[in-house]
């Protein structure tokens, strides 16, 4: 249990030091996290520390503590009644909660991958994507990496950001690179191009192979 930012920072199993510019870590998403703290780094590193600082205040908390079978049953003896009544109990270590919830998360994840891997089989990549959208927003390919503000740019772009990270699994990082913006623009478009999806409902469209 860290008891305190220095322990944090010198944990070799947190992102911490990266969030807070001491280290660089290239798997790592900095620009993405800090957004979610504020818009200028300075604000969202102090906004980051204050929240850090009032989680490590309050202690461990036995409801969050573990995670995986036991925990989720009550405990050993649990365990031991429900397996000797012949009950059956989902678990995986990597969520915290009951066997209804850790079943409902694996179904919903392993849906999640079907879906990517539909996509992936159909030959969509993000060249494909670039030209769906910009045909669609009427836009040239171009525009779209050349950082232009403009409404029409600017939301095609913002589709164009949700989708290749929602769908296609690709990183912050890797769509700032293909469309000459920062890490912390994509992020913040990302929300916005789901809400042109829905109120235009047009993801199926764009997702579809030629």
């Amino acid at each position: 249990m860290v008891s305190n930012l220095d322990e944090l920072g010198a944990y070799a199993y947190s992102g911490h030091s990266v969030l807070m510019g001491e280290q660089k870590r290239d798997f790592q998403d900095r620009d993405y996290i800090l957004c979610l703290f504020g818009k200028r780094e300075r604000d969202a590193k102090k906004k980051y520390l204050l929240f850090v600082s009032k989680g490590i205040e309050e202690g461990e908390k036995p409801e969050l503590t573990g995670g995986g079978l036991i925990p989720s049953v009550g405990g050993w003896k649990r365990l031991k009644d429900l397996r000797e009544s012949g009950q059956r109990v989902n678990s995986d270590e990597r969520i915290l909660g009951g066997s209804e919830f850790v079943e409902r998360v694996l179904m919903q994840a392993n849906e999640e991958w079907e879906r990517k891997a539909l996509i992936k089989k159909s030959g969509i990549d993000l060249d494909s994507l670039l030209e769906k959208v910009g045909d669609h927003f009427c836009v040239d390919v171009k525009e779209l990496k050349s950082g232009s503000r403009s409404r029409d740019i600017a939301n095609a772009r913002s589709v164009l950001c949700c989708l290749g990270v929602r769908n296609l699994g690709l990183t912050c990082v890797t769509m700032a690179k293909a469309l000459g913006v920062s890490p912390s623009a994509v992020s913040k478009s990302i929300a916005r191009g789901r809400n042109i999806l829905q109120a235009e409902d047009i993801e199926d469209k764009l997702m579809k192979s030629q």
